[in-house]
């Protein structure tokens, strides 16, 4: 059921989530990345892309981490 290429995939999204909460967040408010809310968003981000890869792979492609078959 889970595959190899899926993990890579739920890897990437998971990653790139987190990168691109933490950059987000730090671009819009006044933070730096001394700031421990700023990670707190981008793993909870990262935390909701895993969730939605799990439920995903249920309901589209086995081997992917996307609802489009």
């Amino acid at each position: 059921m889970f595959t190899k290429k899926f993990y890579k995939d739920l890897a990437e999204r998971i990653i790139s989530t987190f990168v691109i909460a933490v950059v987000a967040a730090w671009a819009t408010t006044p933070c730096d990345f001394k700031d421990w809310e700023t990670y707190v968003l981008g793993i909870v981000a990262a935390g909701g892309s895993a969730v939605k890869g799990l439920i995903a792979q249920q309901i589209g492609d086995v081997e992917s981490a996307s609802l489009v078959k």
